[in-house]
């Protein structure tokens, strides 16, 4: 059989093989895409309650500070008590927060690694498509074999980016 004769069947279940890893590789890295982008927004709210805490702590350590400076008493005493266990309780809030931040930077970061892992996945796939295509419009063999070589490319990151 001659190249002439099955090229089309060739090209045609190449281009069907190099879409469905195109549409594939596209939706995966849209998801990790938003999912980036969801963890910056919650790592953003994260540090804003952060900085609120912060100021809450602070307010009540300036207080703290001008009942200090107040003649003892067993009322004053008292409320340095409360106060020393408010500053302390923000202290512990925003320790929490702060682990929680390092973890929504780390979920960011990978989601922004396996987005470009795709996204780079996704341009060989174009490629292929291309050739593929410009092999059934032109019917030459080096087209097709060029398509085959750029979707095995895209195919291999596709399943690299799924693994890591």
């Amino acid at each position: 059989m001659r190249w002439n004769d099955r090229i089309s069947t060739l090209v045609a279940v190449t281009t069907l093989l190099l879409a469905g890893c195109t549409t594939l590789a596209t939706f995966q890295s849209s998801t990790y895409e938003s999912n980036a982008l969801l963890a910056q927004t919650e790592l953003t709210n994260c540090w804003s309650y952060y900085q609120a805490k912060s100021i809450k702590q602070h307010l009540f350590q300036l207080h703290r500070d001008m009942l200090a400076l107040e003649p003892s008493t067993t009322e004053t005493a008292e409320m340095l008590a409360q106060y020393d266990e408010e500053i302390a309780r923000y202290r512990q809030e925003k320790y929490a927060l702060m682990q929680d931040a390092a973890d929504l930077e780390q979920t960011r970061e990978e989601a922004k690694l396996r987005a470009a892992s795709f996204g780079r996945s996704l341009l060989y796939l174009q490629v292929g498509l291309l050739l593929s295509s410009l092999a059934s419009v032109s019917r030459i063999s080096y087209y097709w074999y060029g398509a085959l070589l750029a979707g095995a490319g895209g195919v291999m990151g596709v399943v690299r980016a799924w693994l890591s």
